[in-house]
């Protein structure tokens, strides 16, 4: 039996939004989804980790977030948050899943 999951690939990082500054919680939605979509495509790829984390990194004296998703101590994916020259809110979306192959074979025969 083939597992239906393993056999979809990721969908594609979502392109940069930008929302007028209260509105954020417009993308709330696609920020959840791509953050749970990674981390079950990764579960079912590598097996259930306990080290999954989400972290919320705020820029010094400035405005900027960046909220990233973390597996076995890196970063696979992330949003950066930033406030424009026109006061609205510009989200970018990145996944890096380079490596973890390796990396997870590694890990497990340390």
């Amino acid at each position: 039996m083939v597992n239906d999951f393993m056999s979809k690939e990721l969908k594609p990082v979502p392109e940069r939004i930008r929302v007028p500054v209260g509105a954020y919680q417009e993308i709330t939605k696609t920020m959840d989804d791509f953050f749970i979509e990674t981390k079950d495509y990764l579960e079912e790829k590598y097996g259930k980790d306990p080290s999954f984390e989400v972290e919320l990194l705020n820029m010094v004296k400035s405005d900027n977030h960046i909220t990233s998703l973390i597996y076995k101590d890196r970063c696979v994916a992330g949003v950066y948050e930033r406030r424009t020259e026109f006061n609205n809110l510009e989200y970018i979306f990145f996944r890096d899943l380079t490596n973890l192959e390796r990396i997870t074979k590694q890990d497990n025969n340390s």
